[in-house]
């Protein structure tokens, strides 16, 4: 057992990384259903991809695994530490790409997404 697995530090921050990428999966899914149902408030110009509807599928998809993996991370499995890692960097993807249409949401989810992946690489040793 290491130093940090004592002392009982990081255990708060896989809490925080489950809820987050819960959290980072209803935003997506709320963004996903704003562009289904309401395609007129985004500003498709400013976006890479300017059909609605392919970005309604991929926030759905990155939602939907977001809030799995969020799930599993609050059971510490070293499995969902793999995948939420890729899960966070292609949420840094989407949201970047998306960035013109939408900066302060992006923002905010860039902060989200950075603190779910410093809890999932600096605490390592709590998954099993």
């Amino acid at each position: 057992m290491t130093r940090a697995h004592e002392s009982g530090e990081g255990r708060g921050w896989i809490e925080f990384v489950g809820l987050f990428f819960i959290v980072a999966g209803a935003f997506n899914a709320i963004a996903g259903i704003a562009a289904l149902s309401r395609p007129e408030v985004f500003h498709e110009d400013a976006a890479l991809v300017q059909h609605m509807s392919f970005w309604a599928w991929v926030w759905f998809a990155l939602a939907v695994g977001q809030v799995v993996i969020g799930a599993f991370v609050l059971r510490r499995s070293r499995t969902a530490r793999a995948w939420g890692i890729g899960f966070a960097l292609a949420g840094f993807i989407v949201w970047f790409v998306a960035f013109g249409a939408f900066p302060l949401w992006s923002l905010t989810l860039f902060v989200i997404y950075g603190l779910i992946l410093y809890g999932l690489t600096a605490y390592r040793e709590y998954f099993r």
